[in-house]
């Protein structure tokens, strides 16, 4: 059987199809079964799935009809509005029609978060909707139905302890607008409710001292933080109304420990000729076990960018062989090279005196 999985019909109007442009516009006529008809037949395709084209109940309906009128019309994936309190009863409504096979939103035109609403029905409707086929197809019932609660998996999930939001954190870590208004804090309450949260505020002297409990919703498990709040709020706004700053910083530079020990010896092999060799930090798992003094200590990456470079560098060798293929070594006629190298939990300098001939 060949099947033709998706298709439009439609009525075709200017205002309700407006995102037909000029580069489409031998689409911009009325589409309907009898179109379609002679065009699966020279094609030989045996049955088709319609799939809605506008987010309205009224379509919904029209595509089932035809599904019922035409047997070629194997089944209709239309729109219901899943944000709707009363999606139950449409629901059971539409799906008692056998030719509904699933329920789609066309999510381009809403913003960010609005798969993060709270109301936002999606996964309960999909679970309907499968549950319902499984039983028109033989399926049933094994036993009662019941809820099954793992107090170890609530605790991680619906019972996760609450978050203080400081309205003064986000106005730092965020900085400055584009606007004068800034981010309020109805923005705030508007947008992390929006994202399913429960905002608990206690009195506060003013709007800048707002701080707000933050009970998480338990399918955001992406949330642990006061900063992945904040994050949140930064997406929403767009980070494209950020005014450029620089961050606020009101610390001092502190040394690492092992900084002094790392000058001295730069500065001892500076002072013997030898010249540091600045390189990639990450190499291949394949030039580590051939370069490494001890290949038991080759430092693994958990997440590397690319299999080029999947491991911290052991020796300074495959950094100054990719200079030498890709013709960019900068060395001086004489002296050594030394650089930094990484080996189990430590890092140290390494040294290499690689007898290589500068460029012409």
């Amino acid at each position: 059987m060949r099947i033709d999985a998706h298709h439009h019909f439609w009525y075709y109007t200017p205002a309700e199809y407006d995102w037909i442009d000029d580069a489409m516009a031998s689409i911009r006529r009325d589409f309907l079964p009898a179109d379609l008809a002679p065009e699966i037949a020279a094609a030989n395709i045996d049955v088709v799935i319609s799939v809605q084209a506008r987010q309205t109940l009224a379509e919904t309906e029209a595509l089932l009809a035809w599904a019922n009128n035409h047997p070629w019309i194997a089944g209709v994936v239309g729109w219901l509005p899943l944000i709707d309190p009363a999606i139950g009863d449409l629901l059971d409504r539409f799906a008692a029609n056998p030719g509904l096979k699933g329920v789609r939103h066309v999510l381009q035109a809403e913003p960010d978060a609005y798969m993060d609403r709270a109301d936002f029905n999606a996964g309960p409707v999909a679970s309907a909707i499968v549950s319902r086929i499984l039983l028109a197809n033989g399926g049933h019932i094994e036993g009662e139905l019941v809820d099954v609660r793992v107090p170890a998996w609530e605790t991680r999930t619906a019972n996760r302890p609450s978050i203080a939001l400081a309205l003064s954190e986000v106005h730092r870590i965020l900085g400055m607008t584009e606007n004068k208004e800034g981010i309020t804090a109805p923005f705030v309450e508007s947008t992390l409710t929006g994202l399913g949260c429960t905002l608990i505020s206690p009195q506060a002297s003013s709007e800048e001292r707002m701080v707000w409990n933050t009970l998480l919703p338990s399918w955001r498990l992406d949330l642990e933080r006061e900063i992945d709040l904040i994050e949140e709020v930064a997406r929403v706004y767009g980070y494209n109304r950020f005014a450029n700053t620089l961050p606020a910083f009101g610390g001092g530079v502190r040394a690492l420990p092992w900084a002094e020990a790392e000058s001295a010896v730069r500065s001892t092999w500076l002072a013997a000729g030898f010249h540091e060799s600045i390189a990639g930090t990450f190499c291949s798992a394949a030039d580590a076990a051939l370069t490494a003094p001890i290949p038991a200590q080759v430092v693994p990456l958990g997440n590397p960018l690319s299999g080029e470079a999947g491991v911290l560098r052991p020796s300074l060798v495959p950094g100054i062989l990719a200079a030498v293929a890709g013709r960019t070594l900068v060395r001086p006629r004489d002296g050594g090279l030394f650089g930094r190298v990484f080996a189990g939990a430590r890092r140290r300098f390494g040294h290499d005196c690689t007898g290589l001939r500068p460029f012409p």
